[in-house]
């Protein structure tokens, strides 16, 4: 008995120090799990806990890793990528990378830490730059990003760079000649240099442990490419006759800004040394920039004028284009004055309207009047009378505005001042209302259909009221494709209607309410287009609607996710589809299209969670739709769905092979994490320590039984 009790005893010890062995392990495993979820909720924009770096502070003007420029820097041949390997990058057009960076030990190292070779993470210290000429030859558009200290010992791995709408991984790129810490960044398409924002952009880069490691990376300069730019042409103009001493020689500068940072303009400052320079164009200015125009030697004028096409105080780059600037040297005798008068014109005049333009200028006092100033497009102005008398009152007219519905004059009298110049506007406004017609599987025959326009502006009678007769051949050509009506006047509103179309033919119209109540015409919509369409009808005209899944920038959803989509249509079409992260689509719903009209579908998710971004391609797929005719009966829908949050403060941590993006406001789930794991193992440890503890005390009272 005394034996029996003995091992029932040793039973009970057994079981307990399983028990207790087991919840220990879990305690452990669930510290560790503290441990490591403190780790995984770090600051915005922060890198992946794997990544464990210390923020720098900026540092002071002196320190050379504050500048722009990369410091510490070998002498390099420049942008070459002719030794390298082409690397394909999902955002854009191929990229350069000189070979594979090498694989990151298990452990990554702090940006900090100089006693051990590895991994870093790197933030980003600016996020504007100037344009720089150090390009890729290739014309595209490119950030220059170097590490700080640069001194060839880093390799860039892969960029995280917030470009406004989320993070965007890139690990494509060319290098500055050999160097990898000194490389190129192609700009994603859709995206501009403008795009990047500093909070939350980090890199990944391989530090070989010599010399100092990479604290953070820097945005030298700017690629606009050729493909991104464009041209100011800049005109002298003299007027007066120059004393002895003045004149030419004239020397102008231009300063261009480009999201407030400075941009090279080439052949700036430049010299007019006589007429035959002027005008001179200046190349090669970043598209998007806002540039200025200074006279830093006027040749002793009395006076220097400088406008801007657009009349504004300034001129914006357009890209692949000429804009222009006038810069006008007035020399006055004693005492006189002088008059510019500078022309603009808003719309698109038509046919024959728009240039040449006159206008009158009558001035008392003055043994030289009147004068008739001619603007034509070779010749656009502005033009300057000099030698007016002191105190003279010039008068301004137009007398022929070239059709134009509205001529503003910015003043019709001015007063001649010695010594300077009055400057007046004359502006010149065209309007436009352009109707086309459509024609879908025409008829064998030739047909002809009547629309009739009408515009009427308040109580006045209608500045156009006429039909216009469009006639459609077996082929589906319509002569006339276009019709355009001009001298529309200001705020009047246009109603375009088919008269008695074709029997069981409903005209399409674009936009919808042309017919009634119509569209306007005004200063904000100068050039007005209207569309009729007929849809004739072809026996059994079956179109479809062909929906595709995506899955956007951010973390994957859960293997077992399920979104619902929902299709529906007018002819009665009403159809949920089912999607899964394995199964992504296409799928199609077959689409009745009615006689002689066309069918209005919309697309739209309907189980939407939190968390979540979702986006249509086309942007209408879901509100208001779109519409699907004979001609074009089939519509692909993409709907993507990004797993980010909306709200900046964006969190970003891995664990294992999944990610997590979390805020303030909450976090994205995730599977198969190695935190996952681990805290199963923690329970299922708990639940086995439970069950021996059980085990025991059932063995223990058979035996004391016994």
């Amino acid at each position: 008995m005394g034996r029996d009790r003995a091992s029932t005893n040793s039973w009970g010890r057994r079981g307990s120090v399983l028990a207790i062995g087991f919840a220990a392990l879990a305690l452990t495993i669930g510290g560790f799990l503290s441990a490591a979820g403190a780790d995984e909720v770090t600051d915005p924009g922060t890198v992946p806990t794997s990544a464990v770096t210390t923020p720098p502070t900026d540092p002071p003007a002196d320190d050379p890793g504050s500048s722009n420029e990369p410091t510490d820097a070998p002498a390099d041949d420049g942008p070459e990528a002719t030794t390298t390997t082409t690397i394909s990058a999902d955002d854009g057009p191929s990229a350069q990378k000189s070979s594979p960076p090498p694989a990151a030990p298990t452990e990554t190292t702090s940006a900090l830490d100089v006693d051990a070779a590895g991994p870093l993470n790197i933030p980003l210290n600016n996020a504007t730059a100037e344009v720089g000429t150090d390009c890729p030859a290739d014309g595209q558009t490119y950030w220059h990003f170097v590490t700080s200290p640069n001194n060839n010992h880093s390799v860039f791995v892969t960029f995280h760079l917030n470009l406004g709408d989320g993070i965007h991984d890139i690990s494509t790129w060319v290098p500055n000649g050999s160097q990898n810490d000194n490389v190129f960044v192609l700009v994603p398409g859709g995206y501009t240099l403008t795009s990047l924002v500093k909070t939350g952009s980090n890199a990944d880069a391989n530090w070989d442990g010599e010399k100092k490691p990479a604290t953070k990376f820097q945005l030298s300069h700017l690629c606009p490419g050729t493909q991104s730019i464009g041209d100011l042409v800049v005109t002298k103009v003299v007027s007066g006759t120059p004393g002895q001493d003045e004149g030419f020689p004239f020397t102008v500068e231009v300063d261009c800004t480009l999201n407030d940072s400075p941009v090279t303009v080439p052949d700036s400052p430049f010299t007019f040394t006589a007429a035959g320079d002027s005008p001179h164009t200046f190349s090669g200015i970043a598209a998007g920039a806002l540039c200025t125009v200074e006279e830093t030697d006027n040749g002793g004028a009395d006076q220097v004028l400088i406008t801007y096409q657009g009349g504004a105080g300034n001129v914006t780059i357009v890209q692949g284009g000429q804009v222009s600037a006038t810069v006008t040297n007035v020399f006055n005798e004693e005492g006189t004055g002088s008059l510019q008068i500078t022309k603009t014109v808003l719309g698109d005049p038509a046919g024959t309207d728009g240039y040449p333009f006159t206008v009158h200028v009558e001035c008392t006092d003055d043994p030289n009047d009147p004068y008739n100033l001619t603007f034509n497009v070779q010749a656009p102005g502005p033009q300057t009378i000099t030698g007016i008398p002191d105190k003279s009152i010039c008068t301004i007219t137009e007398t022929d505005d070239g059709g134009a519905v509205d001529v503003d004059i910015s003043s019709d009298q001015v007063e001649i001042v010695e010594s300077t110049t009055a400057q007046v506007t004359v502006t010149n406004t065209f309007t436009t209302l352009e109707v086309a017609k459509i024609v879908e599987n025409p008829p064998a025959v030739d047909t002809e259909f009547t629309v009739h326009v009408t515009c009427v502006e308040g109580d006045n009678p209608p500045s156009i009221d006429e039909d216009v007769v469009f006639t459609s051949s077996a082929d589906g050509t319509v002569t006339p494709a276009l019709q355009t009506f001009t001298g529309i006047p200001l705020d009047s509103t246009c109603t375009v209607e088919e008269i008695d179309p074709p029997a069981s033919v409903t005209p399409i119209y674009d936009p919808a309410g042309a017919p009634d109540p119509g569209v306007t015409v005004d200063a904000n919509a100068l050039r007005v287009g209207v569309s009729v369409t007929n849809s004739f009808p072809s026996s059994g005209v079956v179109g479809s609607v062909s929906v595709t899944k995506a899955i956007g920038e951010g973390a994957a959803p859960p293997p077992e996710s399920e979104f619902l989509v929902h299709v529906e249509c007018t002819d009665g079409t009403g159809t949920d589809l089912t999607f899964t992260p394995d199964e992504l689509g296409p799928k199609s719903v077959p689409v009745n299209i009615p006689e002689g009209s066309g069918t209005t579908c919309t697309v739209r998710e309907t189980n939407v969670g939190a968390n979540v971004k979702v986006s249509y391609s086309p942007p209408d797929a879901d509100d208001p739709g779109f519409l699907l005719t004979v001609g074009a009966p089939t519509q692909p829908v993409t709907i993507t769905n990004s797993f980010v949050e909306v709200d900046p403060a964006v969190v970003s941590s891995s664990a294992g092979d999944s990610a997590v993006l979390s805020s303030t406001t909450g976090v994205l789930p995730f599977t198969g994490s190695a935190t996952e794991v681990l805290l199963k193992t923690a329970a299922w440890l708990l639940v086995l320590g439970g069950v021996a503890v059980l085990v025991a005390r059932r063995v223990r009272r058979r035996r004391l039984i016994a």
